[in-house]
């Protein structure tokens, strides 16, 4: 019983809601905590023209389907085409744009604000699916003229590197491609723009750098030449990050993951040549340091100024299991490594020793970080849709929430400060993480741990039955702790309307059906009650030799109301409850959740003192048996909770 209850109390304190206790004393009222809230979700709509499927961009939609026509004429093949998906995304502050790649190379963006997305529009295309997205910096040492004219780049399955200007003012051609980079000859996995350079990683094992031709500052857009290939790296190129601290003359630090494990480390060494500080009369060296496994140095070309010397502070093998991004947080001069492993690492780059390590609670894979340096947090996303937040010196997890029921392939911050884009495949929706939200702690009440909460959804009256003629809706708030009490709260003032004891046996378990006013409870000892909440009588259903896990309440139709229980004896029973008020539960099935196994029923009777009789069961093993389609459907859906 004692390791029953401990592993219910570490599973209700990690992820029963989303808020970190900020405060332990009794008698405080007005505290603050972190919640997260979403603000609103904007969809990648599809519409198919001819055989390809493009997608839709209000009022440019019609002039660009023209164009994929012209550009890929009507196959004889009625072959159907998968719908495009979102590959990664980027935010622009400076235009409040969100940009975002398809898995059919078409790059587009919708302008946001605090209120919602505007109309998408489509940008241009890639001939393979895009890889990353890069918004050049507007401020700082980094600031470049690319971002003076609102240009932005892009880089594709295919190699290839544009530098993108949307003008929106012709139907046809509302983008201008001021130029194509070409050098790669695999995926783009990384875009960097630091002044007048632009750097560039790839799953050809280099990083790249193209520098912008001088003399060409009163032109219009300006042009960039391959210079030298900064880093060669063993295997894959799989992310690169930047990132420099708020100290006076730290000029940032690239770091690069490779496919061995490894983190190559680039320090950029930006120099003014004239007093102006303009983005133009800046010159810009890069500092290589590679550790690479076993002590393997590698050499590149010394052309512009590069150097390329081993460090003794340069990140060795990060992890033996892979590693599939990293992201450098220049304040804390700390690298986070998604690994392949399940686990996210946080190490310090000064001494290469790893801090902290965080196993995702999910068993899946993270699949992307996020930033919050004002409040010290790291925000990553799974495949499984939920959202962690890690404290950045500790990396102790602050709180999770489940944002989508679709894997989140990428976070961004976007709109400001704690507000943040949430990509799936089809899908990005905006969520606001708010700190010091206020909140009141209700005293006086449950003495123990509290297993479970019910609102009240207000669908139904306040005793049961419909609401509306006079029978008030309900939004009672029901809690169940093991004190051994299950209470009722006024919505109102959320004042403790009722306390109902029960001295059976410790609570495990409580769901509560609106309709019928009846709480079910499950117990340690195995037991299920049954509550009316009209009489406060109570029907014992005993079945389960463990603690009970779990009571659900599923309605399926109008004549189909069943109770499931599950309890640590592997055991799921089924009952019938629609004629409760009438009759006792009926129990229409019994099986192990682990094994093939169902009996059949050969109903006792069990009665409580100063209770009615209720029908509970003692079995034997017969044939398997077939659930009603309606059971086994609500069973499947336990089983996947």
């Amino acid at each position: 019983m004692e390791e029953a209850r401990r592993r219910r109390s570490s599973n209700s304190s990690s992820s029963s809601s989303f808020l970190s206790d900020t405060a332990s004393e009794k008698g405080e009222e007005d505290e603050k905590t972190l919640v997260c809230i979403f603000m609103y979700s904007v969809k990648l709509a599809a519409s198919t023209k001819g055989t390809r499927t493009i997608a839709t961009v209000g009022p440019l939609q019609e002039a660009y389907a023209k164009l994929q026509r012209q550009r890929h004429p009507t196959s004889t093949s009625s072959r159907k085409t998968l719908p495009p998906t979102i590959t990664t995304i980027a935010f622009c502050p400076t235009r409040q744009r969100l940009y975002y790649g398809q898995s059919n190379g078409e790059l587009c963006f919708w302008p946001l604000t605090m209120t919602g997305p505007g109309t998408s529009r489509y940008v241009g295309s890639h001939k393979g699916p895009v890889s990353c997205i890069c918004i050049p910096p507007a401020r700082g040492i980094e600031r470049s003229c690319l971002s003076a004219g609102g240009l932005f780049l892009s880089g594709a399955v295919g190699g290839d590197i544009k530098i993108w200007d949307y003008q929106g003012k012709v139907t046809l051609e509302p983008t201008v491609v001021v130029q194509t980079l070409h050098g790669h000859s695999g995926t783009i996995t990384s875009i960097f723009v630091n002044s007048c350079y632009i750097l560039s990683s790839s799953t050809d094992g280099t990083v790249r750098v193209w520098k912008a031709v001088e003399g060409r500052e009163q032109l219009l857009y300006p042009w960039y030449d391959l210079q030298a290939v900064v880093a060669s790296v063993s295997g894959w190129a799989r992310s690169m990050t930047y990132d420099r601290s708020q100290e006076v003359g730290d000029t940032g630090t690239y770091f690069v993951s490779d496919e061995s494990n490894a983190v190559t480390r680039i320090v950029p060494n930006i120099m003014s040549t004239h007093d102006n500080d303009a983005a133009a009369n800046r010159t810009c060296g890069f500092v290589v340091n590679n550790q690479l496994p076993k002590g393997n140095i590698n050499t590149s070309s010394g052309a512009m100024g590069i150097s390329n010397r081993a460090s003794a502070s340069a990140i060795p093998c990060l992890h033996d299991h892979g590693v599939a991004a990293v992201r450098f947080v220049g304040d804390w001069q700390l690298l986070l490594a998604l690994c392949y492993d399940n686990c996210l690492r946080g190490y310090d780059t000064d001494t290469g020793n790893c801090k902290f390590v965080q196993m995702n609670e999910n068993c899946c894979m993270f699949t992307s970080l996020e930033v919050d340096n004002k409040n010290g947090e790291v925000l990553a996303v799974d495949k499984l849709g939920s959202l962690f937040i890690f404290c950045m010196n500790t990396g102790e997890l602050i709180a999770s929430k489940k944002l989508a029921k679709a894997p989140i392939n990428q976070i961004c911050a976007v709109l400001g400060r704690e507000r943040y884009a949430v990509a799936t495949e089809r899908e990005v929706s905006v969520w606001c993480v708010r700190h010091e939200h206020e909140y009141t702690k209700l005293r006086g009440g449950h003495t123990r741990a509290v297993v479970a909460l019910h609102a009240c959804s207000g669908e139904t009256g306040t005793f049961g039955g419909p609401s509306g003629k006079g029978n008030d809706p309900d939004f009672r708030v029901l809690s169940a702790s093991t004190d051994g009490t299950m209470r009722v709260w006024d919505p109102y003032d959320m004042s403790c309307a009722r306390v109902m004891h029960q001295e059976f046996s410790e609570i495990s378990a409580m769901a509560f059906h609106e309709v019928k006013d009846i709480m079910v409870t499950g117990h340690d000892n195995g037991d299920v009650h049954l509550w009316d909440m009209g009489s406060g009588s109570s029907q014992l259903l005993r079945q389960h030799s463990n603690t009970v896990t779990a009571v659900l309440v599923v309605l399926l139709k109008r004549n189909e109301e069943l109770l499931i229980t599950t309890g640590y004896d592997g055991i799921v029973v089924v009952w019938d409850i629609l004629n409760l008020r009438t009759q006792p539960p009926n129990m229409i099935a019994k099986f192990k959740a682990s094994g093939d196994t169902c009996v059949s029923p050969n109903p006792t009777v069990h009665t409580m003192p100063g209770s009615r009789p209720v029908s509970s069961v003692s079995w034997a093993a017969s044939q398997p048996t077939t659930l009603p389609n309606a059971a086994a459907a609500a069973v499947a859906a336990e089983a996947k909770m």
